[in-house]
């Protein structure tokens, strides 16, 4: 996977939660670093987007947003123009449960396609998926037209879903809330 990078969004408002969402501990680590121990182990090329400079304490490259306002879409676009890979893996800083297992599967599937998403009870993650470099244009051009749902991008990218079993269940947890966050603490 060292021809990989890995971009983590952690840019986002987090409206829900009302406060810097990575940052929040969870049994008194921060939530961000979950994935980032994951990570670490599968490839040198780890990428932070976010506005917030407290997070260049876990000692990777943090990028802005390139668009400001324009949510996650803006944070892809982001990690991708500053990847030096063509291959990356989009994960968010509050998915603390993320695993090497998921994110094999999104590589093995990631041939021949420029966005490979999983699939969760119905529910589609593609903040979650493998993103070709390729992308980046038709991403950019989806921003400056103000088109920002992701989900968008499976009628315009080469695309490919997988299908998960509850197998999978665990690694899809996303923490929006301090509610969500004090279920699994």
């Amino acid at each position: 996977m060292k021809d990989f990078t890995f971009i983590i969004l952690a840019g986002g408002k987090s409206s829900r939660m009302g406060t810097e969402k990575g940052l929040l501990p969870l049994n008194n680590k921060p939530l961000i670093q979950y994935t980032l121990d994951v990570v670490k182990h599968l490839s040198e090329n780890i990428i932070i987007v976010a506005n917030n400079k407290l997070y260049e304490q876990f000692g990777y490259k943090v990028i802005p947003d390139k668009y400001e306002n324009k949510g996650p879409l803006a944070g892809i676009y982001s990690g991708l123009l500053h990847s030096s890979t063509s291959k990356n893996i989009i994960l968010t800083c509050d998915s603390p449960f993320i695993t090497e297992e998921l994110l094999q599967l999104l590589i093995q599937n990631s041939f021949d396609n420029e966005f490979v998403y999983p699939i969760f009870e119905s529910k589609i993650y593609p903040l979650t998926a493998f993103y070709h470099k390729l992308s980046l244009n038709k991403i950019k051009i989806e921003l400056e037209n103000n088109r920002l749902k992701v989900k968008d991008l499976l009628n315009i990218l080469k695309s490919k879903e997988i299908v998960l079993s509850q197998h999978f269940s665990k690694a899809m947890i996303n923490v929006n809330t301090l509610e969500d966050l004090k279920k699994i603490a």
